[in-house]
């Protein structure tokens, strides 16, 4: 019930009450995690599962995918311009993005390279070419390993005491390792390797 009612909320809140007839699985829209960064606080949302599409193009992309968390962070957090812009984004899949971001002015590093990831990074997967990929905000950069946020990859809500937030949702890890002064992250999943990671200068 306390579920039901939460996702309710969030509904309203998010897409308002002109897109309600536009169906919308169980959880879809659930906040599942939040990152503050530069004082600014971008929540994560549950994209129900894995497959679903959310047909109409909202103000950073479609809801509530992978690469829609990507434009809504680096607009609110970084004051990036919008690259989820119906008229004057990017719009590509996230499995485009190491390749087409460094036109809007980030760096694109190569896993297996240097420097390492920074907090605020976009990781980036390609899918191995056989799917849309993957991208997620990089939250924390430890020793052997860095932890991300993202969407669309963990869709579950957490328990009650944990603020209902997904931990795979919130704070993914992945492990990295250095070796001949060269940092290479690993697959977010299988057939989900990390080719790189994009950086705000």
């Amino acid at each position: 019930m306390i579920a039901a009612m939460i996702m309710t909320v969030m509904f309203v809140a998010i897409v308002g009450t002109s897109s309600a007839a536009v169906y919308t699985p169980p959880y879809w829209g659930n906040q599942i995690g939040s990152f503050t960064y530069n004082g600014h606080e971008v929540s994560a949302y549950s994209n129900a599962n894995n497959d679903f599409f959310y047909p109409l193009h909202g103000t950073y992309g479609h809801q509530f995918q992978c690469v829609e968390y990507i434009n809504r962070f680096y607009s609110q957090a970084l004051g990036f311009p919008n690259m989820g812009d119906p008229n004057t984004g990017m719009n590509v899949d996230a499995k485009n993005y190491l390749s087409t971001a460094p036109s809007w002015g980030l760096v694109a590093y190569k896993n297996g390279g240097t420097p390492p990831p920074q907090m605020g990074d976009i990781i980036c997967s390609n899918g191995n070419g056989v799917n849309k990929g993957h991208v997620a905000i990089v939250r924390q950069v430890l020793g052997d390993s860095i932890r991300v946020i993202h969407q669309n990859w963990a869709n579950s809500i957490g328990l009650a005491s944990e603020n209902y937030y997904n931990k795979d949702a919130n704070y993914y890890p992945l492990k990295m390792t250095l070796s001949g002064g060269k940092y290479t992250v690993s697959a977010l999943g299988s057939g989900y390797p990390v080719t790189g990671w994009l950086h705000k200068p």
